[in-house]
Order: structure tokens, then sequence, then C-alpha cells
């Protein structure tokens, strides 16, 4: 959820993604009504599953488990930077923070 509680970004397997789960988000009107969901782009999705979802305050560092081509093993944390053009290709947090195993959040 955005700082502002106007956004919420979410991970799901509806039919439309690129594979797996995918990160979408909605955003929410001040009469309480939600957009439709939009996925988050190839950027950020794969094949592979993008699941737990962190936005932080700034709005623009999203922290995401997900399993990339250049993860350690399983899932892994990356962080995904958005500048003017957008959300920009996911950051493997690399082994200080990620193993072999699952990790989530």
């Amino acid at each position: 959820m955005s700082k502002e509680m106007d956004t919420l970004y979410f991970a799901s397997d509806r039919p439309g993604g690129f594979g797996g789960f995918d990160l979408y988000r909605v955003v929410m009107f001040g009469n309480g009504e939600l957009s439709e969901p939009k996925n988050l782009g190839p950027k950020v999705n794969s094949e592979f599953d993008e699941i737990s979802p962190f936005l932080s305050d700034d709005g623009k560092t999203l922290l995401v488990s997900m399993r990339g081509n250049d993860s350690m093993g399983e899932e892994d944390l990356y962080v995904v930077l958005k500048d003017s053009s957008g959300w920009n290709n996911p950051i493997n947090l690399g082994n200080t923070i990620n193993t072999p195993g699952f990790e989530m959040s």
C-alpha cells in the first residue's frame, strides 16, 4: 500500500499475465471505488512467480520476492526502482540477503 493509502500493489495469477504470479496495482479513488488492476509490465514480471510486494514510503522502491534468471536458488529478494519512465528491471539483492532457499519478505 502506498504511503498516501491510494495505491495497492499485489500479486495475482489472474489470466492475462506473463506467467505464474505477476505484480499488479490498483488505484483507490476518493469515493472508495478501485481502478481496474494494472499489470506492472514485462520489466517487473516474467514467466516465473513475482510475489510479496512491499512499497517503500517514497513510492519509488519496490521490494519483491521472485525467481529470476540470476536467482541463487528458489525465490530471492529483489529491489525494483521507479523513475519517470516507470518501473525498471529488478535487481537481485545478492548473497548477503539471499540464499539457495526461499526468501519471501
